[in-house]
């Protein structure tokens, strides 16, 4: 950028500034955010800027090591970043899976987890968030042996940091165990319902509570 302007530009002349000619087809456009992006190399984030993103995050499969993705890349990159600390890669270290590629290799998307797994996963998504992730990240298509009492466990870490939203906004459908959806869904519902009803019932205390005052004040005079 090189100057602001209140004033209207016009097109021929960004057109002219850029060497180009009045036929050449051009947007301009608000840079782009790209929730769900495993290309997290300085080479990718040159070629997404070409392709107008300015803010590149992977909320997906995520991280186990949020510290240690963030330091990565301290030197600088011409993209925003961002990472989620990821379910699959708490689960991958919590059962031992032997995989070190971006997804499990056996054990880590296929085993029942024990307590003490569970607890360690718990753990690992509490320091990732507290190291900054911007959510927890799920892909259960990935981790088929996770049961939805499981999945209840980590989504009650997101809740405890307030990033519920954030976390649910981010999964990718593709990957998503539909069942993962109808819970969050009817978590979402029940939450809901609980409010009016509590509502409702301070709506119907409050009339009651005025009613008597009204019936005193009445009876006073």
């Amino acid at each position: 950028m090189t100057s602001l302007s209140r004033s209207a530009l016009l097109l021929a002349s960004l057109l002219a500034a850029c060497g180009r000619g009045p036929s050449y087809d051009i947007v301009v456009a608000p840079g782009f955010i790209d929730l769900h992006e495993h290309g997290q190399q300085e080479e990718a984030y040159a070629l997404m800027v070409r392709d107008g993103v300015t803010s590149a995050l992977e909320l997906e499969v995520g991280t186990g090591d949020v510290a240690a993705w963030y330091a990565s890349r301290d030197s600088g990159q011409v993209v925003n970043y961002g990472v989620s600390v990821g379910h699959i890669k708490a689960r991958m270290k919590a059962l031992g899976d032997p995989s070190t590629a971006l997804l499990p290799a056996g054990i880590g998307g296929t085993g029942s987890a024990s307590e003490a797994q569970l607890a360690e996963m718990e753990a690992i998504l509490r320091k990732g968030l507290a190291d900054g992730a911007v959510a927890i990240g799920f892909g259960s298509a990935y981790t088929p042996g996770a049961t939805m009492a499981e999945i209840e466990r980590m989504l009650r870490v997101a809740a405890e940091s307030r990033r519920v939203h954030e976390l649910l906004d981010c999964v990718c459908p593709r990957h998503m165990d539909p069942r993962t959806f109808l819970f969050a869904r009817s978590r979402d519902e029940g939450r809901k319902q609980d409010q009016k009803r509590r509502q409702t019932g301070k709506n119907s205390a409050d009339s009651h509570g005025d009613s008597s005052r009204a019936r005193a004040r009445i009876s006073q005079r």
